[in-house]
């Protein structure tokens, strides 16, 4: 605030300041609260500009944001278990294995079953194995439920009941031995075993009263 502007505020609240004769008056009090609506602008505009570079720069030393996320919870199959399986040897139905999966009762992640799920019966020069192709349907086996893998199993040159074996995506395992009185598909011909065949993949609830159902 220029002196000029002092006085004459100081006059018009307490009227015992003279007013100077100056001629162009009008114009230099124009000029002057121009001056200070500038300087305010510019203040305010600087101002700004300082706490938008303050904002940026706290971003760059911080280098972003890192406040911890909380972590998503992945696929997992460490609690899924082989619980049975059940083998038919019809030959007007065709021999065939079905694999009872267990999701246990732990975790929060969901085990992926389908197209990369392998499985193994038995070791050695007589295992057999088949991996479920690309267009076998996918389920995700979420604790405590159930699922059922059907497969065809129409020979085994083994001896005894074999060791089955499931292998999951995510690189979990689960095995169960066959009982011995497990009856088993006949060898038919040693040096052409027919391999195991994918047939259908379902979850199964249990419904009140103990009675299974197809999910």
């Amino acid at each position: 605030m220029s002196d000029l502007e002092r006085q004459l505020r100081a006059f018009v609240r307490e009227g015992d300041i003279p007013v100077p004769d100056v001629p162009d008056l009008a114009a230099r009090i124009a000029g002057a609260q121009r001056r200070h609506r500038q300087r305010r602008v510019a203040g305010v505009v600087g101002a700004a500009g300082v706490v938008a570079v303050a904002a940026v720069a706290g971003v760059v030393l911080r280098g972003g944001d890192t406040t911890p996320q909380p972590a998503g919870s992945g696929p997992s199959c460490t609690g899924v278990t082989l619980r049975s399986a059940g083998v038919s040897t019809d030959a007007a139905a065709g021999p065939s294995l079905a694999l009872a999966l267990g999701g246990g009762t732990g975790g929060h992640g969901r085990c992926p079953i389908g197209p990369g799920t392998r499985i193994d019966v038995g070791t050695g020069v007589d295992a057999l194995s088949t991996t479920l192709p690309p267009g076998a349907p996918r389920v995700r086996l979420r604790p405590g439920e159930d699922a059922v893998l059907e497969l065809t199993w129409a020979t085994w040159c083994g001896d005894g009941p074999p060791q089955v074996r499931v292998t999951f995506s995510t690189g979990d395992t689960t095995t169960l031995d066959l009982p011995a009185d497990t009856a088993l598909p006949a060898c038919g011909d040693p040096s052409a075993p027919a391999s195991l065949g994918f047939v259908a993949l379902h979850t199964v609830d249990v419904h009140p009263g103990g009675t299974p159902g197809t999910g």
